[in-house]
């Protein structure tokens, strides 16, 4: 980020420089970033897929209730407008992204 004028003064009561400043953001363990959207992935169970469910979201504003309708296939994609990252110089702020992954169940056969 540059700060026009906020560095220091110039030489001989020249006019102050321009102030760099340089600002990593540190990875989340629940949210990807994509420009203003969030990512999130949540699983559910095979019945749950099948026969519907509400769950609950965490987004930056606190949890939220998503419903899951019957028969939604791992990997839907529900989309919570407003619920992403603000808008830089902007108005508003961007959609979170949930991802739906459904947990198959492995059965393995003892001999």
């Amino acid at each position: 980020l540059r700060l026009k004028g906020g560095g220091e003064m110039g030489k001989y009561d020249g006019p102050p420089g321009d102030l760099y400043v340089v600002v990593s953001v540190k990875k989340h363990s629940f949210f990807t970033r994509v420009g203003n959207d969030l990512l999130c992935e949540v699983l559910i169970s095979m019945p749950q897929a099948l026969k519907g469910v509400e769950i609950e979201v965490p987004t930056l504003k606190g949890k939220v209730c998503l419903k899951v309708p019957a028969g939604s296939l791992s990997g839907k994609v529900f989309v919570l407008k407003g619920q992403g990252m603000p808008v830089l110089e902007g108005v508003g702020c961007g959609d979170q992204k949930v991802i739906v992954r459904v947990e198959i169940p492995i059965h393995r056969r003892s001999n």
